[in-house]
């Protein structure tokens, strides 16, 4: 017992001695940032400008705010830097301003998989629209379906004919839906899609009119091949 006790002071001692003779010692831990209270959050700040963009996305090097954010509207990212600088952020922003490209027209059923949204029913103006897509499996095989970080995108047009809303290009999410399990002639759910009935920011809400989506699936892969359709347009009304 009392050679064990002499060999743990011994390696005490010479780590201790190494550790000055390194002229390095372990800096002392950094304290937690102090971060403002008293700032407006992103979306107070775009909703008092008000300017059209909506935030898909961010990332944050410190634990008090982000300082890159990703999103699509119509507001140049020059522009909402500048804004938020104001706000006390110094933040980078990156901007899809331009709507995806014309979709193919839709088609009939696909085979072996197809797709079809669910009608929507009238909506209130600024309502969080949630758009429910279908899957069916006309096999008599099991089909594990695998999606894409963009495998479901949209356009909105009003009555002229002209886009209102767009999902984007940006990086909407860090992480792909998992693989699921389409069983033999059943349905299954895609991945559910959110779409806010506004101008890109909460304070703008859409007109009261008729609007139409348009959804084009592309990059879902299954065990005996992929999907990629426009699916058949869905129009529907905003209410007062």
């Amino acid at each position: 017992m009392t050679r064990l006790r002499s060999l743990m002071v011994w390696l005490m001692l010479n780590a201790g001695w190494a550790a000055a003779q390194s002229g390095n010692p372990a800096p002392p831990p950094l304290p937690p940032p102090v971060c403002d209270s008293t700032l407006p959050s992103f979306n107070e700040v775009l909703a008092r400008v008000p300017v059209e963009f909506e935030i898909f996305s961010s990332r944050t090097a410190s634990s008090c705010y982000p300082d890159e954010l990703y999103g699509s509207g119509t507001v140049g990212a020059d522009e909402l830097q500048r804004l938020l600088r104001r706000a006390g952020y110094d933040v980078r922003v990156i901007v899809n301003t331009a709507p995806p490209k014309v979709f193919p027209p839709a088609s009939g059923p696909t085979w072996p998989v197809s797709a079809e949204v669910e009608a929507i029913v009238p909506q209130k103006p600024g309502a969080r629209l949630k758009i429910d897509v279908k899957l069916r499996n006309w096999t008599v095989f099991n089909q594990e379906l695998s999606w894409g970080l963009r495998s479901l995108n949209y356009i909105l047009l009003n009555e002229r004919g002209e886009v209102v809303n767009w999902s984007g290009d940006g990086p909407r999410t860090l992480l792909a839906p998992p693989p699921a399990l389409c069983p033999a002639f059943q349905t299954c759910d895609a991945p559910a899609i959110y779409l806010s009935l506004n101008h890109f920011n909460p304070a703008l809400h859409l007109e009261p009119g008729r609007y139409t989506l348009r959804l084009r699936i592309e990059g879902v892969s299954f065990d005996s091949g992929t999907l990629a359709v426009t699916l058949p347009d869905q129009h529907f009304g905003i209410v007062p």
